[in-house]
Order: C-alpha cells, then structure tokens, then sequence
C-alpha cells in the first residue's frame, strides 16, 4: 500500500486498486445532481490513478455514474505514463476504470488513432512514455463503442490533447 499521490508514480509499481481516506466521503449534492440529470458525462484525461480515479470512487458519485441515464464517454490519454500506466493499453485504462466503477458503466471511449514523429516520440521514450494503444478486440470485449480520430494538438512541441477536436468531438455526442 503508497500513501499520497505524489508517491504513487515513485514507487513505479503495477497499481491494483486506489482508495481514498477516510473512505466516508461525502460528494457535494449539486455534483450528484449534475450526473443524474446530464445528458452526457466525459471523463477526462489526465493522471489515470491520481487525478481520475480518486473522484469517481467517492461513493455518491460512484452510484451516480451507475444510475445515470447519461452517456458516459472516457477521453482516453495519448501516451502511458510512467509509474501509473507503464505498458498501458486502451483497453487496460478502461478496465482500471471498470475496477473502481464498475464494469459497463461506461458506453464509449475516445482515443487517438495519430501516428506521432519518431522524434517526437524519441524524447517521450527517454522518459518511459509511449503511444496507448488501441488495443480493438479488448475494448469490443469490454462492450464499449470506441470513437477514433486524430486528437493530437499540433501547436505544441509536447503530446497533448486538440481541445478543439475534443470539444467538436463531445458536443457531437451530445446532440445525438
């Protein structure tokens, strides 16, 4: 068992299971409200075990997500991260998910199908990093629609996300 987030990623181990303490935690009522009335729900990317994880296993919003009649849409991330989601594939991010959540909770995934520079990719892999893979016949057995697009922003000289593409891409799934 690490204590703190900040230790997680030292540690470099595989990650099982993230609790919270004390494990009564309360959500705001106007969060719960917001996901039993949303239309759409999108978990974000970002740190899969210290930023994601940690706010979908309070327990009001764990059976929120459950009871929602909401599409529930996971922005998978672009590269792996060391120490959280070494060797990662799509598939694999959706399963940690699955683990705190529950499994099927979860209808669609969104993932990046761009190929990136190698010289790009070369100062990624110094660092341990690497392309997630879309890993097809995991996810269809995970019972998710996987939406596919080239996500990466092109303005910047590091691997992040298009906001706009994203953004385009969302509000397209919320008015279908």
């Amino acid at each position: 068992i690490i204590s703190g987030e900040s230790n997680i990623p030292i540690k470099n181990k595989k990650i099982k299971r993230v609790f919270i303490t004390p494990e009564i935690t309360e959500a705001n009522q106007a969060v719960v409200d917001s996901l039993l009335n949303a239309d759409l729900i999108v978990i974000s990317p970002g740190s899969l075990y210290t930023s994601i994880l940690p706010n979908l296993i309070i327990q009001d919003v764990n059976e929120a997500l459950k009871v929602t009649e909401a599409k529930i849409v996971y922005v998978c991330n672009i590269m792996t991260q060391l120490g959280e989601t070494n060797d990662y594939t799509a598939s694999d991010h959706l399963k940690a998910i699955n683990r705190h959540i529950g499994a099927n909770v979860v209808n669609q995934i969104i993932v990046n199908n761009r190929v990136m520079n190698d010289e790009l990719l070369q100062l990624y892999a110094e660092e341990q990093a690497f392309p997630v893979q879309i890993d097809y016949d995991e996810l269809h057995l995970l019972n998710v629609e996987i939406i596919e697009q080239d996500l990466v922003d092109d303005s910047k000289s590091i691997i992040r996300h298009n906001y706009k593409k994203v953004a385009n891409l969302l509000y397209d799934l919320a008015c279908q």
